[in-house]
């Protein structure tokens, strides 16, 4: 029976919350967040499916439903699971910022109204995780700190993240001392306004923009960077400048919060970073990181890392991170690359308010248990299965979603959960709003909400209807579709079903416009067909046409509309919106092509043109060696250029000039060189010859690598020249009128060619036919990675230059740059110096200077000798430089140096490095310009700059000199490096010890330089003892070692490793150990994990629990789960998981003997109190068999685990048991059966009625036989009663015949009991029974009466009297001939007593009373 649509599903679009919710209302409108939580929607597991190998295809990010994952959140916060960072994806419009300012609200008020608001909507949602959230949150000490950052907004990430802490303990009246003790510049620039006099308020006030100095005040206790910079500038104009005072960052107050306000103790359980809109704030970081902070993601980071314990980061996100990466510029990658390789390590989710999940839950089931009876059954799983491969064929990209490439979770969402939608209308919203470019989801949900509207009255049948794809389409839809082509969006296959519409849209039938926006939407899907037929199924499929009426109407709008037209070439239907057919016109372009250009000219085409078509393909290429090497500079690209075969020669050549004069920040570093071979040519032949050419240019160079890619695109088949010939035929070389003539079939096919020529140039790349010069891995590697070995290769000990800034003129980085490099080369910059910058360029400077290239000593000044491998490596080049020179060189010779192979520094790294050497040096060195000697301090820009660098022309001509030594300069020199040595290494210090002993001998150290002496012996015997502690742990750890190979051990042996291990990391943790030493304990370290694996299995063999007792089984589980996780710390996580396998073997089998032995014990007692004999009752017995068949199968399930001889008893007993219980029954049933098949007499009446009393017993609870007994035992009772009553004596003639008549109607009753003795059959018998007894009665009667009648003769009137009596009270069993013969008995008496009338009278006289006999006298006129 059909039924609206609306009576089998409604769509919810009321459930959706109406506008945008901002994550940072938390802090600006907190009544306003607290509404907004309490309307969020959760949708829980039901219509998702969540996995643990539930991984992305390239991103990494499980899939996850919005409830599962706040309670995820939730348990973190309560320390139950581990999961410092997560990012979590879910595309615009899809409420992401609604749930973060859900989540905000209900950690930092987990007691309140809201919150339980909140978990009613969990309930919702699904209501075991919401018991599980009301427990978790039940379980939360205190709330967290939770700070809601919105990364729409253009903030200085550490003002705004201390803004926000300092608001919260504000409000909670918390102290803030702690955060005031690290960024005390905030409460002395507090303090010092207080004191301004009123007009300097007055005038301060008005700057910062504010009414009141209150109001300045309280600005500044919550750490008001805006604020603060006005006053810090105005108070320096009144000569009160604030000294900085250490680092401020972002990392040192997440230190700071979680040590003095976060967990037990403290007023908050967790610190909680909820990041809205990670991924564009990070864009925006690193394009605006003047204003951001410098490195302010990488500090964020750092400072959740190093507390995870304390601190949690959520950031949501649109996309992937690596898809931010490649929608910046390629003058940011490599900045961006950073934050983004950082955070890769995050706990990544796909939130599964994606479209399908919220489809699902949106479109609500009125009868959810008839869907799940119509879907649940093997035809329906058939079908989805064949609907999945449908769409993974047609559409690949689905394959990439998991929901549309697993079959179960397919038809439990796609299919069931999205009903009444076809699963290829799904896939259309899907594709429109989440996979692909048109729709936002909001959009789609509009859509989805205008078709149902439409259908929801219409008639169906039931759960196999469906809404097809094509009857989403709608006028909204068509002009989204058509704004998509006019921004240039791929094709006009939408403007050309608009022009049919209008040409002949009256004409079509239905069916066929239906065809017709299915070729549309099958376009826009990216419909891939293997052929005309597959390519119709697919249109039926999305119209919800058959195939044979889909392929008539087809073939009518391609032959009788002419409207249609399908294309080999790409395996596709083409509408055709003009008047000339798509045949013709390929006929015409293609002999345009013919005429014009032949195989030569098609090469000089891709010299000319490729560009133009392939952009993105033939691209510069981006890598992460930047990122790797922490650098922020631009260079680390290969420019790409587009050659053919007989430019390549001349490129080749301009690009080797074009690297040796790269020294600039934005100047790439490597060439890629795209070189287009035709269809002709020997490519290996070409391949050798390059190689050749690179390795000339290299040896020229003395270089062993080239940052130089060639990448030969072979046109074997001549597709990418063919193509380049039709774009250009079309570009240029079709007229107005041809233009006119062939309408949009020109800009569709130019699409589709220009894609198919993207297309065939990415297979090119991927065949990897390179040439290039060096020892490169390029197998296995993308394109990208290549560009990034070469590099690897060129320059193995790059210079690091973390200065942000480069990528833009806005960011100033230049300017930072000069001013730094200007200082450091006169001598004036130390940390103190440092510190009191500007915000932007102090950060830099810290950045590089001091966390990088670690060039300040302890004191603040800058060291001879920087703690960072590279720069030292730099500054040895530099000085065996100036040795070769004989301590004469110019300066532009040391940035050469720098900025050539192996080190790759840039002009602004090498002069800012260059600075740093002479910074240090300002005693050793001096310059000299032919004309005269200049101090370095003496030193200008004009003297070293062009513009914001250093200029080589400039540098030329200054030449470094060595300068005379000073008395005592030979000990200032050597402190200064044995200070350097504190941040270089414990080994350096040690030396540096010895050759202090032996300058002392020579020279005696000046006065006032005895007291850093002293400090830096003391420092120095501490670096002492941290060696010897050290090689302690690895003495020992080596002794152990030995010990238990010796013994085999490999417990001891892992044990040992993992600890020596633990040494390795010590060492690594502090950069002053000597790292070379790591490399050889780490070997070590390697030699047992591979004499681990060579012996594994010999020892796993042998290891077993020393007893069967469960305290041996402990033992070894203990033993055993030590050596797996050693296993797992040394990386052998295969052995780890035999090492857990043959455990649970072992304890399963001392686990299944002792059950085994509990299980027999357990029997033999049931036994013994389940005696056959004691059975009396079937019930009980079939109870008894039951048990006993069970544990029979226990006892053999266990057998097949472990032979025990105590169980083999047992079933013995167990089969003996069933045995016997069978033959009891069987007695009782036979009994039973005898009855039932017993015919009945009137006088076995009694014997079966007490048969079936005792049978009630013994089927006591045995329904069936027991109903069977009753009726049974009612028809013998009615029997046994109407035999009594029959045979009454008392019984007249009439009264039996009455009651004959009476009984035959009451056993009706009994026939309707369909008794074993029918009454038809029984009736007749007692009737004749009860007629013979009374016949036997009346004889009997008569014959005692006969006989006392013969013998009356002799008796006297009394006796005679008396007999005459009974005669006249004659029994109702006489028949009618005992009734004759008792009358003539009668008149015998009769006759007698007429003979004795007076002895008969006197003798009735005798027997009346006084009384009487008083009324017979008188009567008779006596008396």
């Amino acid at each position: 029976m059909e039924r609206q649509l609306v009576e089998f599903v409604s769509y919810r679009g009321d459930r959706l919350f109406d506008g945008a919710v901002d994550v940072s209302w938390l802090i600006q409108d907190r009544e306003k967040a607290k509404l907004a939580a309490g309307a969020f929607v959760f949708h829980g597991p039901t219509y998702h499916g969540v996995d643990q190998q539930d991984i992305g295809t390239g991103h990494g990010h499980r899939l996850i439903d919005t409830a599962s994952f706040a309670l995820q959140v939730i348990r973190h916060c309560n320390g139950k699971e581990e999961r410092p960072f997560t990012l979590a994806i879910a595309g615009y419009g899809t409420g992401k910022s609604h749930l973060a300012t859900t989540l905000s609200v209900l950690l930092s008020e987990p007691s309140s109204a809201c919150a339980q608001d909140i978990l009613s909507n969990f309930k919702i949602a699904d209501s075991d995780l919401h018991s599980t959230a009301l427990s978790e949150l039940a379980d939360m000490q205190s709330p967290a700190l939770v700070v809601s950052l919105n990364g729409m907004g253009n903030f200085d990430l550490a003002a705004e993240f201390t803004r926000q802490i300092m608001h919260f303990l504000n409000t909670a009246e918390i102290d803030a001392s702690a955060l005031d003790a690290l960024r005390p510049r905030f409460k002395t620039a507090a303090n010092l306004i207080q004191r301004l006099t009123d007009k300097e308020i007055e005038e301060l006030t008005n700057e910062c923009g504010l009414t009141d100095v209150s109001d300045a005040v309280m600005r500044l206790q919550e750490h008001d960077e805006t604020v603060y910079s006005v006053a810090h500038a105005y108070l320096s104009r009144l000569g009160f400048p604030i000294r900085a005072i250490g680092d401020e960052t972002v990392k040192d107050v997440i230190d700071t919060v979680c040590r003095e306000y976060i967990g037990e103790g403290h007023a908050f359980t967790r610190l909680v970073v909820l990041f809205d809109e990670f991924g564009r704030y990070a864009e925006f970081a690193t394009v605006r990181s003047q204003i951001a902070g410098s490195g302010v993601l990488q500090q964020l980071f750092e400072g959740i890392q190093t507390n995870a314990d304390k601190a949690t980061f959520i950031g949501f996100i649109q996309f992937d991170l690596n898809t931010y990466v490649q929608r910046m510029g390629q003058e940011y990658r490599n900045e961006i690359l950073r934050v983004s390789t950082r955070y890769q390590s995050a706990e990544k989710a796909y939130l599964s308010i994606n479209l399908e999940t919220l489809l699902a839950n949106l479109l609500e089931k009125k009868d959810q248990v008839a869907l799940d009876r119509h879907f649940d059954c093997e035809a329906e799983y058939d079908t989805s299965e064949s609907f999945m491969k449908s769409i993974n064929s047609w559409f690949p990209q689905s394959s990439n979603h998991r929901l549309w490439a697993d079959s179960k979770e397919f038809h439990r969402i796609i299919r069931k959960g999205c009903w009444p939608l076809a699963p290829y209308a799904s896939w259309l919203l899907f594709h429109l709003a989440a996979a692909g470019q048109h729709l936002q989801q909001r959009s789609a949900l509009s859509l989805l909400n205008e078709a149902f509207k439409h259908f929801s009255t219409s008639m169906i049948p039931g759960f196999g209807w469906q809404l097809h794809a094509t009857d989403i389409w709608s006028e909204d839809l068509e002009r989204e579709l058509l704004i998509a082509e006019e921004g240039g969006n791929r094709g006009t296959i939408a403007h050309a079903y608009a022009n049919v519409i209008a040409k002949v849209g009256q004409h079509l039938a239905k069916d066929e416009e239906k065809l017709l926006r299915a070729v549309v939407l099958a376009s826009k899907l990216g419909l891939v067909a293997q052929d005309r037929n597959n390519a119709i199924n697919a249109l039926a499929a999305l119209s919800g046409l058959s195939g044979r009426l889909a392929e008539k109407y087809l073939k009518s709008l391609e032959d009788e509309r002419n409207v249609l037209s399908w294309d080999d070439r790409f395996n596709q239907f083409e509408i055709i919106g003009d008047t000339v057919s798509r045949p013709q016109f390929l006929a015409f372009l293609r002999q345009k092509v013919v005429d014009k250009y032949d195989a030569r000219s098609r090469a000089q085409l891709f010299l000319r043109r490729a560009g133009e078509f392939c952009p993105d393909v033939l691209r510069d290429r981006l890598c992460d060696f930047a990122d790797k090497h922490n650098i922020s500079t631009m260079e680390w690209s290969f420019a790409s250029k587009i050659v053919n075969l007989n430019e390549l020669p001349r490129i080749l050549q301009e690009a080797v000039k074009e690297w040796e004069s790269s020294i600039a920040v934005d100047q790439s570093r490597g060439t890629i060189v795209y070189c287009y071979v035709e269809p002709e040519n020997d490519l290996t032949r070409i391949q050798a010859q390059t190689v050749t050419i690179l390795k000339n240019y290299a040896r020229d160079e003395k270089l062993k690598a080239l940052p130089i890619l060639v990448v030969f695109l072979h046109d074997g088949d001549g597709l990418v020249g063919q193509c380049l010939a039709e774009l250009t035929v079309l570009d240029e070389d079709l007229n107005e009128q041809d233009r006119t003539r062939f309408g949009n079939l020109v800009g569709a096919h130019h699409q589709k060619c220009q894609d198919l020529l993207n297309s065939s140039l990415r297979d090119l790349i991927k065949q990897q036919q390179f040439a290039v010069f060096g020892h490169v891995e390029v197998a296995s590697q993308k394109l990208d990675g290549v560009c990034c070995s070469i590099f690897e290769a060129v320059y193995p000990e790059i210079l690091p230059f973390p200065c942000d800034g480069f990528s833009t003129r806005q960011g100033n980085a230049a300017e930072t740059c000069h001013s730094l490099t200007l200082e450091l080369i006169r001598g004036n910059l130390s940390y103190n110096e440092v510190m009191a910058k500007a915000v932007r360029d102090k950060n830099r400077a810290n950045e590089v200077l001091k966390n990088c290239w670690k060039i300040f000593l302890t004191n603040g000044d800058v060291g001879q000798r920087p703690n960072q491998e590279n720069v030292r490596a730099i500054f040895s080049a530099w000085e065996n430089s100036i040795k070769d020179h004989d301590g004469l060189i110019p300066l532009s010779e040391l940035l050469t140096i720098a900025c050539r192979p192996p080190f790759g520094a840039n002009i602004a790294s090498a002069g800012l490095l260059l600075g740093v050497y002479l910074c240090a040096r300002q005693k050793v060195y001096e310059i000299g310009t032919g004309e005269r000697q200049y101090e370095l301090s003496e030193l200008n820009g004009d003297m070293l700059f062009r513009g914001k660098y250093l200029d080589l022309g400039k540098l030329n001509s200054l030449l470094l000199l060595p300068k005379e030594a000073e008395v005592g300069s030979e000990w200032d020199n050597f402190l200064d490096e044995w200070e350097s040595s504190l941040v270089v290494g414990y080994q350096e210090q040690i030396k540096c010890l010895k050759r202090s002993i032996e300058l002392k001998a020579r020279v005696s150290p000046p006065k006032a330089q005895v007291y850093r002496i002293s400090l830096l012996e003391t420092k120095t015997k501490d670096a002492h003892a941290k060696m010897a502690a050290i090689d302690t742990k690895v003495s020992n750890a080596y002794e152990r070692i030995e010990s238990a190979e010796e013994r085999g051990d490999l417990h001891t042996l892992t044990f040992s490793a993992i600890k020596l291990k633990e040494v390795i990391a010590q060492m690594q943790a502090d950069a002053l150990y000597p790292q070379d030493n790591t490399d050889r304990y780490q070997h070590e370290v390697n030699l047992i994990c591979q004499r681990v694996i060579q012996n594994f299995d010999s020892w796993l063999a042998k290891q077993a629990p020393r007893g069967r007792t469960t305290r041996h089984a402990s033992d070894f589980e203990r033993f055993m789960r030590e050596t797996a996780l050693n296993l797992r710390k040394l990386g052998l996580s295969e052995l780890e998981s035999k090492v857990e396998s043959h455990t649970a073997n072992s304890i399963r089998q001392i686990n299944d003997l002792a059950a085994a032995q509990l299980l027999a014990e357990n029997i033999e007692g049931w036994l013994t109190e389940h005696s056959i004999s004691r059975a009396q009752r079937v019930a009980d017995l079939r109870n008894d068999a039951d048990t006993a068949k069970e544990n029979l199968k226990k006892v053999n399930e266990a057998l097949k685990i472990v032979p025990v001889p105590s169980l083999e008893s047992v079933k013995i007993k167990l089969n003996d048991f069933i045995k016997s219980t069978k033959q009891r029954e069987k007695e009782f049933t036979t009994r039973l059966s005898r009855i039932l098949d017993s015919s009945l007499s009137v006088s076995k009446i009694e014997e079966l009625i007490q048969e079936v009393d005792d049978l009630e017993r013994i089927f006591e609870r045995c329904d069936s036989d027991i109903d069977t007994l009753r009726t049974m035992r009612r028809a013998l009772n009615f029997y046994k009663d109407a035999s009594i009553r029959l045979c009454d004596g008392n019984l007249s003639e009439n009264a039996f015949a009455t009651l004959w008549s009476e009984l035959n109607e009451k056993a009706e009753d009994i026939s309707d009991d369909e008794p074993p003795w029918m009454p038809e059959d029984i009736m007749p018998l007692l009737h004749k029974n009860a007629l013979k007894k009374r016949e036997e009665l009346g004889l009997c009667w008569l014959t005692d009466m006969e006989n006392e009648v013969s013998g009356i003769t002799g008796q006297d009137i009394a006796v005679a009297s008396n007999l005459h009596n009974r005669l006249q009270q004659l029994p109702g069993y006489l028949t009618k001939s005992q009734h004759r013969r008792a009358k003539e008995l009668q008149s015998k008496v009769e006759a007698h007593l007429n003979k004795l009338k007076v002895e008969w009278l006197l003798e009735k006289y005798s027997e009346l009373d006084a009384k009487s006999q008083a009324a017979f006298l008188k009567a008779i006129g006596i008396a």
